[in-house]
């Protein structure tokens, strides 16, 4: 607002930054095992739904919304093939142990 930035331009700037944040850390879990990682996707994503929330119902939003549905679509997807890598792991060292 200070740059006299219309409300709609705000928005559609916080559709893009957080889909962007999104994008980074799908392609940084992509090829990491860190829990940090899948962990700090987690928040980030948590955060993108949280802002579609508070996103006006305005037809001019809808190309942005539909991308970072799609974003998180993708890293909710990531995050539970993660989840499954790790449950998986976890019962082969089990097996390993008896």
């Amino acid at each position: 607002m200070k740059c006299r930035l219309s409300s709609f331009y705000v928005h559609a700037q916080q559709l893009q930054t957080i889909e962007a944040e999104l994008r980074n850390f799908i392609n940084k879990v992509t090829y990491s095992k860190s829990l940090e990682d899948i962990k700090a996707l987690s928040t980030v994503r948590n955060k993108a739904l949280q802002l579609l929330k508070t996103i006006p119902r305005n037809p001019r939003f809808l190309p942005y919304v539909k991308s970072v549905i799609a974003t998180i679509n993708e890293a909710t997807q990531l995050l539970e093939m993660k989840k499954r890598e790790a449950f998986e792991a976890n019962n082969s060292l089990g097996a390993v142990e008896t």
